[in-house]
Formats: C-alpha cells, structure tokens, sequence
C-alpha cells in the first residue's frame, strides 16, 4: 500500500514485539492501526472451547484497520508469531487520511477484497475436505458406524463453518459498510463503489451458505422444518450479472440481461 505507507512514515510510530507478545487482546477498544514490516502475527479468535487462529499478518500487511473505522472493540487477538516490528497509526489519523485520499480508500478496499477472497477460497477447500471424508464413510461397512461417522463429520463441519468462516465474514461485512461512507469523486469514485457493492454482495452469499449449511445440521436433528417458498430466477440471474460487471467492463465486455 503506497499511500499508507507514506502516510506511516509520517505519522507512524515503531514498535517491536517480542516471539509469543500480545499486540492487543480481543474485546479491547480500538485505538489505531498497525502496519507490518517485519516477522508475523497470528490473528486468533477466543472461544470459550479454546482459541483458534484466523489468519496470518505478513509483512507489508495491515492490521486492526476495522476497529479504527467503526470504533468497535477488538474482534481478535493478535500475537507476533516471531520477532516482530510494526508502525502504529491512531485511529484519528487514519481516519482522516481516508476522507481525505480516494487513492488511500481504494487500497484499503483491495485489501478487504483481498480477505473475501482468502475466505472464500477457505470455503472451497473446507467442502473439498468434506466430500472427501464422506467418501471415506463410503468405504465403512455397517450401517452403525457409518452413521456415527457421518454425525462426527457434521458436527465438525458445523464447528469448522462458525470459526473460520463466520467471524472473519463478520468483519469483513462490517469493513464494507465502512467503506460505504468514503466519498470519492469522479468516475473513480463510481468505479469504487461498484467494485464495493460487488464485494458486499459476495459476502453476504457466502453468509448465506454458512446459514444454510447451519440449518441444514438443525433438520438434521429436527430441530428446524423445511419450508418451500418461491424463487425469483429473473432476480436471481440479474444478481449474478451485476456481481461480474465490474470485470466485464474492464475486460470490454457488454452483459445484458
């Protein structure tokens, strides 16, 4: 990120963490940003079973930026995984650098789109991971244990889904709302919020399917009936053509629908 970089060389302050030092505690209140540019940081999501790690910050990365824009407590807890250095930035001037630079907004939107996309790619890979524990169900003989498989396997799924697709959703969804309100001028700006738009509706889809997926465990164990109800396929299919506009527009491409 250009523009923040400039902006931290600055503005911003340096400190170095020690390997296993906590950077700030989950729940506590949202002072600033911090830039990465050396070593790592575990982002970790506590639970009351255990804490499980969310994602790794690497250098030339950007952490706590959410907090600093809506003012909301900690969503994590971040921890240097080695010797770390990082530049804070308050949360006073970050904010204002986002009003005052489109260029600075836009970076801060890759990045969140960056994350949608580690999210979803998180979702691929924990449905390859599924289909092939159900095919090695398959392969159980008897019906009692293939059972017991099959409800391990779903309560796994369901614990997988709720903390490593949720919370970082949740973030995301609040990040993009935040984003909503940087006004940015000219054609720029409406390519911008376009590109914003695309991404909220992507992860609301994906909030969906964790939804889904979560409902389908609670029919499982009856805890839920199904009821059919109409689909719109016309809205339906206007959704997924306006997701794909912004690339097709880059790429000289005329959707219609």
């Amino acid at each position: 990120m250009s523009h923040l970089e400039d902006l931290l060389r600055r503005r911003g302050q340096e400190r170095v963490l020690a390997p296993g030092e906590v950077l700030f505690q989950q729940g506590a209140d949202s002072d600033g940003v911090y830039f990465v540019t050396s070593g790592w940081l575990g982002v970790y999501r506590d639970e009351q079973d255990g804490s499980y790690l969310l994602s790794i910050i690497a250098p030339g990365e950007m952490v706590g930026e959410m907090g600093a824009s809506t003012g909301r407590p900690r969503a994590a807890t971040v921890m240097a995984s080695k010797e770390t250095r990082v530049v804070y930035l308050s949360s006073e001037d970050f904010n204002r650098a986002l009003r005052e630079s489109p260029a600075l907004a836009a970076e801060v939107i890759g990045s969140v789109g960056g994350r949608l996309t580690e999210a979803d790619v998180m979702r691929i890979a924990l449905g390859h991971s599924y289909r092939q524990a159900v095919d090695r169900v398959e392969l159980l003989t008897g019906q009692a244990a293939r059972l017991e498989e099959l409800i391990r396997l779903r309560e796994e799924l369901a614990a997988m889904l709720v903390h490593d697709l949720r919370n970082p959703l949740g973030v995301i969804s609040t990040g993009l709302e935040m984003l909503k309100q940087v006004q940015i001028p000219g054609e720029e700006g409406e390519y911008v919020a376009s590109i914003v738009d695309t991404l909220n509706r992507s992860a609301l889809r994906m909030q969906r399917l964790v939804d889904t997926l979560l409902d389908i465990a609670r029919m499982e164990e009856e805890r839920m009936a199904l009821r059919p109800a109409p689909l719109s396929l016309r809205e339906l299919v206007e959704e997924r053509v306006e997701e794909e506009r912004p690339l097709a527009a880059r790429l000289c491409i005329s959707l219609e629908c």
